[in-house]
C-alpha cells in the first residue's frame, strides 16, 4: 500500500444512507451518534505498509494452532458443517476467533491487526469509492453476501470473487466475513422506559459478512465483531524493515 493521504469516512449522502439503515434495523440503537463518531469524513495520512491480498483461510490458522503459537478456534463448527479443521474447508475463512486471538495470529507471522483506516484505504482506495468495485451495488458475480446470488450459503473459499476487488488488489473486503480491526466502537443505546441511555463498547470489524445486505457491505461502514460465526480477519504489516 503505498504512502500518501485519502479520505475515509462517509460523506453526507452516506452517512445519511447508513444512519437510515440503522435506524431501520435498531429502535434503541442512537444510531446517528455511531456514525458521526466512528465514520465522519476526514482526510488520513498513512505510511506506505503490507496488507494481506485474502482473509485469513482455516489451514493457515491451524497451521499456527498446531506450532501452539495461537489457540484454538471457540468452535468448530458452521451450523451443522466441521468447518476448522475439516480438509475440504482448508481455504475458507476462519471464523469463530476473538479479536485478541486474531492479534495472536498476526504477530505470529510478525505482522498485525490493521486499523481502520489502513483497512479502509486497502478496501476502497483514494476516490472514495462505496464498495471495492465501484459506486454501484452490481453485488452478483461480485461479493458473497446476503441477497447475491453467489452459490455460496455461508462462508466462500478466499479469493472466490475477483470481480469484487479493490483497487490495491485485495479479495473479499466487502462480504465473506467481516474483518477486525485493531479499534473498538462505542455505540449507544436508548434506555426508554428510564429515559435514559447506556453505551458499550464492542471490538470494531469492516466490510461485512455472507450474513449481511448490501447496505451493511460498503466500504465506509461500521461494524461490531463477537468472535462468531461471520467474524475473521486480515493481517498487515510495516512496508519498513
Amino acid at each position: 500500500m503505498p504512502a500518501g493521504e485519502f479520505t475515509m469516512g462517509a460523506d453526507a449522502v452516506m452517512m445519511d444512507d447508513a444512519i437510515a439503515r440503522c435506524q431501520k434495523q435498531s429502535a434503541y440503537e442512537d444510531c446517528e451518534t455511531t456514525y458521526k463518531e466512528n465514520a465522519s469524513l476526514r482526510s488520513v495520512f498513512l505510511e506506505m505498509y503490507y496488507i494481506d491480498k485474502y482473509e485469513v483461510t482455516n489451514a493457515e490458522y491451524q497451521k499456527c494452532v498446531s506450532s501452539q503459537n495461537c489457540s484454538m478456534p471457540k468452535d468448530t463448527k458452521l451450523g451443522a458443517i466441521n468447518y476448522f479443521g475439516n480438509t475440504k474447508y482448508a481455504a475458507y475463512p476462519v471464523i469463530w476467533v476473538t479479536r485478541e486471538q486474531a492479534k495472536q495470529y498476526c504477530a505470529s507471522r510478525n505482522a498485525y491487526l490493521p486499523s481502520a483506516a489502513e483497512w479502509e484505504k486497502a478496501a476502497r482506495g483514494t476516490d472514495r469509492r462505496v464498495y471495492p468495485w465501484g459506486n454501484e451495488a452490481n453485488l452478483d458475480s461480485r461479493v458473497n453476501g446476503r441477497g447475491s446470488n453467489d452459490g455460496f450459503p455461508y462462508t466462500a473459499p478466499v479469493g472466490s470473487f475477483s470481480l469484487g476487488v479493490s483497487p490495491y488488489g485485495a479479495f473479499d473486503m466487502a462480504g465473506n466475513v467481516s474483518e477486525y480491526v485493531d479499534e473498538s466502537v462505542s455505540i449507544t443505546y436508548f434506555v426508554y422506559r428510564d429515559n435514559a441511555t447506556n453505551i458499550y463498547t464492542y471490538d470494531m470489524t469492516r466490510g461485512g459478512s455472507y450474513y449481511e445486505f448490501e447496505g451493511v457491505l460498503k466500504t465506509y461502514e461500521i461494524g461490531s465483531g463477537f468472535g462468531w460465526i461471520n467474524t475473521g480477519f486480515r493481517c498487515a504489516r510495516d512496508a519498513t524493515p
